[in-house]
Order: structure tokens, then sequence, then C-alpha cells
């Protein structure tokens, strides 16, 4: 797990400093009554044109972004310690005279029993967590054929959508066009592709440049693909993990495993499309005229057919789809002849090792550049 980019707020009772790029007051001009007052984020500026984003309207502090990517060149591998993420934001703070974020001796809602009841706390609140973990597919030939594999891979309610390039693949959720909103969005890359997108900073030292070339070569020769997790407020909320103090790794750890069930099918066998129902019987997951049953219902899949239609109704049709599942074959989506495999081929993910000339994250010296 990685902790690479936090979002984290607080209110506190004094007064403190407005700091923010901008403010916007809205007065009633009749009683010349104050309506609102907001202010917007100021970036603040680290090495290699990296950034963080902090805003105070003199009561509630928040600062977003990226404490792994804070003042370094790359953020491949990133701190795995919640502590050390929010270190790196109080440093910032400190710059601009507002307190740090602290970690929770209490919490409570402000009504009972009520799942939108705001909370009561005397530490801070995250409002987005994105976790990510690197995985090495063997060489640069074989991501996109792994992303494409992944994109057939559903996600509990989430559906996949492979990018045009076939460099990205996402999933959202059934029915929306949003990126999961404020709730989750879970998303795998090329990394080698993206670190290519991005433009090398034009003051960089020949020792700097060097190590980002070595950097890029390693990432594409391992076949790097990124995974990533937004797990923002309302996921936050109704997990639990969103007081600073009352989370810690292991409880991320567990949610990290709940929404990545899309990667842990990434090993699934790819299904012989002609002999579904004999592998049925041999896994003695149904009868011989169930098995039957389901192999002409994959054959109708396959030739675009509406298999919903085919059912009798929403339990059956998930009850087949569960049959389905163990083959590599997902009966809710659409059947994609581009995605179909003629040549079987097992292309294993694994952990993308740390090469030893990886410069990790300093915690010293990120907090040197803002103090």
């Amino acid at each position: 797990m990685r902790l690479p980019q936090l979002a984290l707020d607080v209110d506190v009772c004094r007064p403190l400093p407005r700091v923010g790029q901008f403010g916007r007051s809205l007065i009633d001009l009749d009683s010349g009554d104050l309506i609102s007052d907001t202010v917007t984020s100021r970036k603040v500026q680290g090495s290699y044109h990296t950034s963080i984003q902090i805003r105070c309207d003199g009561s509630t502090v928040q600062v977003t972004g990226n404490p792994s990517k804070f003042g370094r060149l790359d953020n491949l591998f990133g701190y795995r310690r919640i502590d050390d993420c929010v270190a790196v934001f109080n440093a910032v703070l400190t710059r601009f005279d507002l307190p740090p974020f602290t970690k929770a001796t209490y919490y409570r809602p402000s009504q009972q029993d009520s799942a939108r009841a705001r909370m009561i706390t005397d530490g801070a609140l995250f409002t987005q967590f994105d976790l990510t973990q690197n995985h090495a597919c063997g060489s640069s030939s074989l991501v996109l054929p792994a992303l494409r594999a992944l994109s057939t891979n559903t996600g509990g309610r989430k559906i996949p959508h492979l990018f045009a390039n076939g460099r990205t693949v996402e999933w959202i959720y059934e029915n929306s066009r949003s990126k999961g909103s404020t709730y989750l969005y879970s998303k795998g890359y090329d990394k080698a592709f993206e670190m290519e997108l991005h433009p090398v900073p034009y003051d960089l030292t020949e020792e700097d440049r060097h190590y980002l070339e070595r950097l890029k070569h390693f990432v594409k020769s391992q076949g790097c693909i990124r995974e990533e997790h937004s797990l923002k407020s309302k996921f936050l909320k109704r997990a639990g993990t969103y007081v600073y103090g009352i989370v810690d790794e292991k409880r991320l750890d567990a949610q990290f495993e709940k929404v990545r069930d899309m990667w842990n099918k990434a090993t699934a066998s790819v299904a012989d499309y002609q002999n579904v129902g004999s592998q049925l019987v041999a896994m003695n997951a149904c009868s011989e005229a169930m098995a039957a049953k389901m192999q002409n219902l994959v054959y109708a899949w396959i030739s675009g057919v509406d298999v919903r239609s085919q059912t009798p109704s929403k339990a059956t049709f998930y009850r087949y789809r569960d049959l389905l599942l163990p083959l590599g074959l997902d009966i809710k989506l659409k059947f994609d002849v581009t995605r179909m495999n003629t040549k079987i081929r097992t292309i294993e993910l694994r952990p993308l090792a740390v090469p030893d000339f990886y410069r990790h994250a300093d915690l010293s010296d990120q907090i040197r550049q803002v103090a």
C-alpha cells in the first residue's frame, strides 16, 4: 500500500489568519450583514515544480496534495505511513503560522443514529486517500495485453472502461458518468507512458536528469502497471477511516483489499469458449444439465444477445454470472470481440521491486524545503 495523496481539514476554535489565493465576501447591501466569506486555495511551491494546495478561512484549515511527490523528482514509491504524509503537510502549515494537524483523542457524531451527522472531534479529518500499488508484468510489450485483460474484470458494481489508447483502464459505477463522484474511483495505467507525458523540469542538473532517464528505462523494462484507488469522503465516512488518530495503516490495508477485487481477478483463467460446460462439470460447479445451459448462454452472449433477457429473474442472472466468473467470463459486460483471446497466454502481475539506485522519500529534506 502507498499513501501518495491526502486531503485533510480541521476546524479550530481560535481565530486564525486567512490564507489563500483570493478571498470572496458576500454582503447583504440592505442590512450590511455578511452572508458568506470564502477563501480559495493557495499553491505552495516545492522543488521540481511540485506543489501543495493550502486554504484557511479563519476557522477551518485544509491542505490537499501529494506529500509523496512534493519536493521530489518522482513518486514511483512513496510514503507508507500516514504520520509521514501528515508531517509534510504540517511543515507547510507552520510556514503560514497555522496550527498543525493533530490526532484525535475523542470523536462522536453530533446526532445519534444519523449517517449524515457531523463528527465532533479534536483531531483532523481526512477527506481523501489515494492508495497505489506498482505491478510488473515482465516487459513493456505485455503492458497493453495486461490492461486489456484487466478491462474485462468488474469490481462489484463498478464496470471497466478501457481508454482509446489502451494505456488506462478505469472502473466507474454502472449508469454513472462520473469518476466515482464523492465515493470511490479506481484505475490502472501504463506508468512508463504516464511518466513520458510529463515534461522534464528545465532546470534539472545533469545528475537529476540522468537519474530520471534511468528510472524511466527501469519502469518501461519492467512493464510497470500502476494501480490507484481514490477513497473519497463518503467512502471514508462509511468505512470509519476518516478521523486522524483513529485510522491506521492496518485499517487502510483492509480497505485497500476490499476495493481492489478487480485486480484480484487478474490471475483468472482464460476460458475456452467452446468447452464452458465441461469445465464447469470438472470443477463440480453444477450439474451436467446446468452446465449445458451455461454453454448455450455463453454462445448467446458471444453472439451479442442480451443474456439478461434469457434469464427469468435478476437473481437467476446473477447466479449464472457467479458460475461463469471463475472461468474469466463476465456476462454482465457486453461481449467485446476485440478483447477475445485467440491464443491463451498467462501474464503474471507481481509487485514491482525497488531498484537499488532509487531515491527514497526523505522527510527531513521535504520539511526543510518549506521551513
